[in-house]
């Protein structure tokens, strides 16, 4: 499945390879210390914490976002096992006590393999229309400094990065054919982690090799079965925790939220903390209609319209980290396409 970096592994040997595995280490932790630092992730623990009680903050949606949560808990379950006796005589007196520390590192490690994972489905997804890798590395700075921005009002916001992942992973199965019976743990996944998911069946009713957007019905069945559990893990989840209605964020859902994200006073931090994050990739895309590779297109019109309606119209979209997958899945592989076959223009002496 992972061809394509298994192979750039090959035949990069020593000291660069090295150096280029420290760089995407360096890129990984940088958007950490933003979101410590300017958005909320100093109250991760907190926020754990109450969901470890049943007593999410905004209940609905983050109480039956469960999947990061649990992956968390086992992790700091595994380290109170090991090594928290000695780190408890190491914290004896100090400001912060062995649990706090503990979590702290589950929560920073956890982040960290959420950002490799992405670079590396990432460089195998972008080299469906890349052959220069080099240019693929520079569109990692350019995601680094994206997911960097994305910190107003969030804390490590560890489902929306897992969320780029299960895409990511989607994506190319559904580019390379593979088949369609992915999907079921793809949406067992994602089910238990956010609901945004629930977009990724709809890519198995295209081919990726047809012009257009053409519906196949040859996959019906794999997302049948998907969605049934999809379905399933989602009803179920709200059952063990109990059903609350969704929380409301400065207004409802609709035409007041869209008003809020568009019209109101507020609207400003919206226009900013978006184009701090997605920039002006879409309008980039648009410019270059006709160059952008044709299943890029189609990525677009199937993605950016239901994403960014979808959230305008339910969420405060200056909490721009919500827009992460369509700028890793389609704006910058495509922006990153269109550079690579932009023609080289001589000047008048030739050169």
């Amino acid at each position: 499945m992972f061809t394509h970096t298994i192979q750039w592994w090959r035949e990069n040997q020593g000291f660069s390879r090295w150096l280029v595995v420290l760089g995407l280490a360096l890129l990984s932790a940088f958007p950490i210390y933003r979101n410590i630092y300017y958005g909320l992730g100093k109250e991760q623990l907190k926020r754990h914490e109450q969901f470890m009680k049943g007593e999410s903050l905004y209940f609905n949606p983050w109480q039956y976002r469960v999947l990061c949560p649990w992956i968390v808990e086992s992790g700091y379950q595994v380290l109170k096992a090991t090594v928290k006796p000695a780190l408890e005589k190491l914290t004896a007196g100090k400001k912060y006590q062995a649990d706090t520390l503990l979590y702290f590192a589950v929560f920073i490690a956890f982040r960290f393999l959420l950002h490799a994972l992405i670079f590396i489905l990432a460089f195998e997804f972008y080299k469906k229309w890349l052959d220069n890798d080099r240019l693929i590395f520079f569109g990692f700075l350019w995601l680094t400094y994206s997911m960097g921005n994305a910190v107003r009002s969030s804390d490590l916001s560890f489902n929306t990065y897992m969320d780029v992942l299960i895409y990511l992973f989607a994506l190319i199965i559904w580019v390379k054919r593979l088949s369609a019976w992915w999907l079921v743990p793809i949406m067992i996944l994602g089910a238990l982690n956010r609901e945004t998911s629930l977009l990724i069946p709809l890519l198995f009713l295209f081919n990726p090799e047809d012009q257009g957007l053409k519906i196949r019905f040859n996959n019906l069945l794999p997302i049948g079965v998907a969605l049934t559990f999809f379905i399933g893990i989602f009803v179920s989840v709200r059952l063990h925790y109990g059903y609350q209605s969704p929380t409301v964020y400065y207004v409802p859902a609709g035409f007041s939220m869209l008003k809020l994200n568009l019209l109101s006073g507020m609207a400003r931090y919206s226009y900013m903390e978006v184009l701090g994050t997605v920039s002006l990739l879409p309008m980039m895309v648009l410019i270059y209609w006709r160059q952008t590779p044709d299943l890029l297109k189609k990525l677009f019109l199937w993605m950016l319209p239901i994403w960014f309606g979808i959230h305008y119209w339910s969420v405060v979209a200056w909490e721009s980290r919500l827009f992460l997958v369509p700028v890793v899945v389609v704006l910058l592989p495509a922006v990153l396409s269109l550079i690579e076959k932009a023609p080289i223009i001589k000047s008048k002496n030739g050169q």
